[in-house]
C-alpha cells in the first residue's frame, strides 16, 4: 500500500508496536486520525490447581481454567509504555485452545509480585473482583473482552489478572509459550 490518499486515509503512521520480553516490532497502516494501538504481550503467565497444590505450572503452553480443581489461570503484563499516554481501549485477546461451555471469569488479581516459575496453588495471590465474563468461550478461535476501565487504572504498573472458569466444563487457552497464540492486550492510544 502506498503513502497517498485512499478514501481520505491521509498518511501512513505507525500503528503496532509488539512488545515481548523487551523486543520490539513495528507495523504501520494508513489512518487519518493517528491513532496507535500498542499490542503488549504477557511478561509472565501460568495456572494453579488444588489437585496438585504445590505444583508449579508456569511453563505449560496451555493455560487452564477449571472450576472442579479450582485451575485458575494468571496473566501478567508490564502497562509501564502506558505511563503518562491516553488510554482509549484496552481489549483482551486469547486464543481459546479447549473450548468450554460454562462461563469464564477474568478477575482482578492487581499489582502483585508473583514468580511464573514459582507459583502454586499454596502461594497464589488472592484473586479479586469480577471485570468481566465471557459468556461463551465454546468455539476454539480468538476471543476478547474490553478491560479498559482496569488498564486505565493500573497504566504505567505491572498488572495481573486471572481467568477462572466456575463450572465443570474445563477450559483451556494457548499461554505465551505459545508463540503464534499467546494472549495479547491490545491498546489503543489517543492521538
Amino acid at each position: 500500500m502506498s503513502a497517498r490518499s485512499i478514501k481520505g486515509w491521509s498518511r501512513r503512521i505507525l500503528l503496532i508496536v509488539l512488545v515481548s520480553n523487551g523486543v520490539a516490532a513495528e507495523s504501520s497502516v494508513p489512518t487519518a486520525r493517528e491513532a496507535r494501538v500498542m499490542a503488549l504481550n504477557p511478561v509472565a503467565d501460568a495456572y494453579v490447581t488444588a489437585g496438585w497444590p504445590s505444583m508449579n505450572f508456569g511453563d505449560q503452553f496451555v493455560l487452564n481454567a477449571y472450576g472442579e480443581d479450582d485451575k485458575i489461570s494468571y496473566i501478567r503484563f508490564d502497562l509501564s509504555a502506558l505511563e503518562g499516554r491516553e488510554v482509549q481501549s484496552a481489549r483482551l485477546r486469547f486464543h481459546v485452545r479447549n473450548p468450554t461451555h460454562d462461563v469464564v471469569e477474568v478477575r482482578e488479581v492487581g499489582v502483585v509480585p508473583w514468580d511464573e516459575d514459582r507459583i502454586t496453588y499454596l502461594n497464589r495471590p488472592e484473586v479479586r473482583e469480577l471485570l468481566v465474563s465471557l459468556e461463551t468461550a465454546d468455539v476454539r478461535d480468538w476471543h476478547e473482552v474490553d478491560l479498559t476501565a482496569t488498564i486505565c487504572a493500573h497504566s504505567g504498573e505491572v498488572y495481573t489478572i486471572a481467568l477462572i472458569n466456575t463450572g465443570f466444563d474445563p477450559m483451556g487457552i494457548d499461554s505465551r509459550e505459545n508463540r503464534d497464540a499467546m494472549p495479547v492486550l491490545e491498546v489503543t492510544l489517543a492521538p
